[in-house]
């Protein structure tokens, strides 16, 4: 596991995402799709092209000091086209692949973490972009297992 674990669990998503169909992830540090058919998965920031994206980030919500266990905040950002139903539809293929989720190691090694349950917390229909593309905000919680070396 690298010493960056919440890159490390943000990738594992993408690539779970990517495996399940709901968007194209090209890899950690590389350009995202910019075809006009591609649905982008990028973290933390979201591209100006391709109209569709969905774009990765960790928020904290909690942790033991005594344990492993954490459970972080996963925004997901959906961008569709002018349409409110392609960012709903985006929405949903990613739905199916992360709700109720349960142990699952994402990831490659050596930058595997394990997750044991991911589901839905929130979600709202932001509205429009500025220009004009639909855009929907989706929180996940994602309970998995955070190594600390003070904690074994």
């Amino acid at each position: 596991m690298s010493a960056d674990q919440l890159t490390d669990l943000l990738v594992g998503i993408a690539e779970l995402l990517h495996s399940a169909g709901a968007g194209t992830w090209n890899g950690l540090g590389a350009p995202a799709a910019t075809g006009a058919a591609d649905t982008a998965i990028t973290l933390r920031q979201t591209p100006v092209a391709p109209d569709r994206s969905i774009t990765l980030t960790d928020y904290s919500v909690s942790s033991n000091p005594r344990l492993t266990d954490t459970i972080t905040g996963l925004n997901v950002r959906i961008r569709g086209d002018r349409s409110p139903s392609t960012a709903s539809a985006i929405a949903g293929a990613v739905y199916t692949a992360l709700h109720a989720r349960g142990r699952t190691a994402l990831g490659t090694a050596p930058n595997v973490v394990l997750i044991s349950d991911v589901y839905l917390q929130s979600e709202v229909q932001v509205g429009p972009d500025n220009n004009g593309r639909s855009v929907r905000s989706i929180n996940y919680y994602v309970r998995w297992n955070r190594s600390h070396p003070r904690l074994d």
